[in-house]
């Protein structure tokens, strides 16, 4: 992914919009480029993912934030287009689609050999059509780059997308955590900007309810992936990713734990 030079602004949180104004006195970082990032950590990488937004029909802006106990991020697209157009994210393993440095050694790993969660509380406001989503991307073979990807899988926490799913087979329902999913399937799945041409499948967990806090227990879905062969076990987990598919309005995200293990 291409790279734009770096622009840090240092503002206080009065300033900022949305959940930010609730953080009195804070500072925070705001990084306003296309695609810029920090790490977390040494472990978090926070991404201003802004990959398709050549489909917009409005004006857009969108950052990535971090302050001394919490980092998260803002957006405001406009336009009804109703299309994906941007996935501000926080990011751990080894991504397919950059060649940033792996931070976490316990990715890539093979689908069913480890264990796989995620502790969160997130303080998430939305206006307009988004979701929240974590999403892991499985390859057919090492090493973790593009032309190696073999399934995409989504984990839905947060939905207001008004979606239909007709694009996508129902596949049924998948219970994890006390949580009821409903699972969509697609299996010729690509990049909706045109940029890239590889294909691979795609899968839903939708949840039926929100859920913003708690702890994520990723390998069980991997392991139901495996019951449907929709991913094997020859398959290898690159990675993981927690962000919001905005497709137009306003939001933001203040993410205040994250805490993922590979065991």
């Amino acid at each position: 992914m291409k790279k734009n030079c770096y622009l840090i602004r240092v503002i206080t949180a009065s300033v900022a919009v949305l959940l930010f104004r609730s953080i009195p006195g804070a500072e925070v970082s705001e990084y306003s480029n296309d695609w810029e990032s920090f790490v977390v950590n040494d472990q978090h990488r926070v991404v201003n993912n802004v990959w398709n937004k050549d489909a917009r029909t409005g004006d857009y802006t969108q950052s990535i934030i971090k302050g001394d106990d919490f980092f998260g991020w803002k957006w405001n697209w406009e336009g009804d287009k109703n299309v994906v157009l941007s996935y501000p994210e926080v990011m751990n393993g080894d991504s397919p689609w950059n060649n940033d440095p792996n931070l976490n050694p316990g990715f890539p790993f093979l689908a069913g050999s480890k264990k796989l969660t995620v502790d969160f509380d997130i303080e998430l406001q939305t206006k307009g059509k988004c979701n929240m989503a974590f999403e892991f991307w499985a390859l057919s073979a090492l090493p973790s780059k593009k032309e190696n990807i073999s399934q995409e899988v989504m984990i839905w926490n947060y939905n207001k997308t008004g979606d239909s799913w007709t694009w996508a087979k129902y596949v049924g329902k998948f219970k994890a955590d006390g949580v009821v999913y409903d699972v969509y399937h697609k299996g010729n799945h690509g990049d909706e900007s045109g940029v890239n041409s590889n294909k691979w499948t795609y899968t839903a967990f939708v949840a039926r309810k929100p859920f913003l806090k708690g702890t994520l227990n990723v390998h069980l879905f991997i392991d139901y992936l495996i019951s449907k062969k929709i991913v094997t076990n020859d398959n290898y987990i690159a990675n993981l990713e927690l962000g919001n598919e905005v497709r137009d309005g306003t939001g933001s995200a203040v993410i205040r734990k994250y805490d993922v293990k590979v065991e």
